[in-house]
């Protein structure tokens, strides 16, 4: 043994206690490494730790023991109001936020990351977000922290209190884009619909889904519009007027909106209404070839306007008994004089000329405004000839042609059989000549 009048030597470690250099400070002191010495408390910027004996100036983190500077003691839990932060080993009243340190309260700890059903909120982990006060605060999973508003792709839950992804709200609401909120009913804007196939508000519903708006609390997606609405599938809405852009017509059967009311049906598109049909309005023509209501039949495709009591139609060819009137568009039962027109039974219109064919000629006759293949003689008084030249049945033929009465045909020449002479002076086929008359051949 050598008495010194210095510090106990530090290799190896020694520590004055008693007038001695000891390697191990005894119980209730602890071993200081500046002083060299066992010392009964650290102080200054030395701590006590328990677990070595020693003076230090971090507390160790195995064990884990935190300062208290209060006292200079490692302590392995902090008193009330403080919390033990693992990144300098000390008690401290506030965890360092700088460096992303939370309160954990129920184990006075310090995190980085919440525990478990526990959220960041002001610099604390806590198991409920405020929701009393405004702002309401929201669950967010993705940061494990109380938010006020969510992040992109959710939304915000007022049932739950969390934010929660498309189609996750709660049992009866819907995920509204607008206010990044879930809602019982899609009221954000004018025109958004809750689509319970995705449980979301949407502007335009799905394929197959029309928007009803006939109740602006309660806007939906729905198979079939309600009694008086017509789904229009250019908007995937319903409408009580179905569009003229497109041009679309309200089909009552069907309650959709069609561009071709139903031919089978014999409907037809009134544009006053935008309604099919299956009688047009007075004075409108139901036109069969657009299947619409006309004011005036079109002349592409020609049709003409055909009035029967009340029923008024535009069609391609007139009925039997009527004929079309090129002068006015309309079937006629007889034919006008001005123009001078005549009732063509072959093709069912009025001409000016009568139709030749290949073996049959027709002829106009004036007694009854139609072309016919004879020529009425019923009397003396009424009767009339063929005449091939004009075309027309005339009571003196035309030109140097003589009447045949037994063909009813103006001829240039009288037939020898039966033996017919031509009379000059009457224009006619006789059996005997007249010779009193100046001219016979």
């Amino acid at each position: 043994m050598t008495c010194i009048n210095t510090l106990c030597p530090s290799l190896p470690s020694l520590y004055a206690y008693n007038n001695t250099c000891i390697s191990i400070c005894p119980n209730g002191t602890y071993a200081h490494p500046t002083l060299r010495a066992c010392v009964s408390s650290c102080n200054g910027s030395y701590l006590m730790d328990p677990s070595t004996s020693q003076c230090v100036q971090i507390c160790p983190s195995n064990p884990s023991l935190f300062a208290n500077w209060n006292n200079f003691t490692c302590l392995n839990s902090c008193p009330p109001t403080y919390f033990a932060d693992n990144s300098t080993r000390t008690c401290v009243l506030v965890c360092n936020q700088s460096v992303g340190y939370l309160a954990y309260t129920p184990l006075r700890l310090c995190v980085l990351v919440c525990p478990n059903n526990t959220y960041s909120y002001n610099g604390t982990c806590i198991s409920i977000c405020p929701n009393s006060s405004t702002p309401v605060y929201y669950i967010d999973t993705t940061t494990k922290s109380c938010v006020s508003t969510c992040p992109d792709y959710y939304f915000k839950d007022d049932v739950l209190g969390i934010c929660v992804l498309l189609g996750s709200c709660s049992s009866g609401y819907y995920a509204d884009q607008t206010s990044r909120a879930c809602l019982i009913f899609c009221n954000s804007s004018v025109m958004t619909y809750s689509d319970n196939s995705t449980m979301s508000c949407v502007s335009q519903c799905p394929y197959g889904l029309f928007g009803d708006h006939s109740n602006l609390s309660a806007k939906q997606c729905v198979t079939n519009c309600p009694s008086g609405w017509f789904a229009d599938n250019s908007t995937w809405t319903c409408v009580q007027i179905c569009p003229s852009n497109p041009s679309y017509y309200a089909d009552l059967g069907s309650a959709t909106c069609v561009s071709n009311c139903r031919v089978d049906l014999g409907l037809f598109a009134y544009d006053w209404n935008r309604t099919c049909i299956d009688t047009c309005p007075a004075s409108y023509y139901a036109d069969i070839f657009t299947q619409r209501c006309l004011l005036n039949c079109l002349l592409v495709p020609s049709t003409y306007q055909y009035v029967n009591g009340t029923e008024r139609q535009c069609l391609g060819q007139c009925p039997i008994g009527y004929f079309a009137d090129n002068s006015t568009r309309n079937c006629v039962s007889g034919c006008p004089t001005s123009p001078n027109y005549f009732a063509d039974w072959l093709s069912s219109t009025c001409v000016t000329v009568c139709p030749q064919t290949e073996t049959i000629a027709y002829y106009a006759d004036n007694s009854s405004r139609s072309c016919v293949q004879y020529c009425p003689n019923t009397t003396a008084a009424n009767t009339t000839y063929r005449d091939p030249i004009l075309k027309i049945c005339i009571p003196v033929c035309s030109g140097n042609q003589f009447a045949d009465n037994s063909t009813g045909t103006c001829v240039y020449q009288c037939p020898s059989t039966p033996n017919y002479f031509g009379q000059l002076s009457s224009k006619t086929c006789v059996f005997t000549c007249n010779t009193s008359q100046p001219a016979w051949s």
